[in-house]
């Protein structure tokens, strides 16, 4: 049972991040190629999560309405959320 999420990170990895189209022939390219994809994975993860929670801080930003306000902690939700 503890693959499953595992193989859903990879699946993720090679439908959104080009894992699948990875063709290097050496074992040391293909490792850094692996690399550098789960990098830029984590990076993104990282960055998304940031994102979001500085946006869900803006409890009164002032030059917006409440309303604007929760449309773009919409957006950006919807923006950065997985496929």
């Amino acid at each position: 049972m503890a693959r499953i999420p595992i193989e859903g990170v990879f699946g993720v990895g090679k439908r959104r991040y080009g894992m699948a189209r990875i063709m290097t022939k050496l074992r040391e390219t293909s490792k850094t190629a692996i690399s550098m994809t789960v990098l830029v994975m984590n990076l993104d993860k990282t960055l998304r999560d940031l994102l979001l929670s500085f946006v869900s801080s803006l409890k009164k930003p002032c030059f917006l309405s409440k309303t604007d306000a929760l449309g773009l902690k919409l957006w950006f939700a919807e923006l950065f959320s997985k496929p």
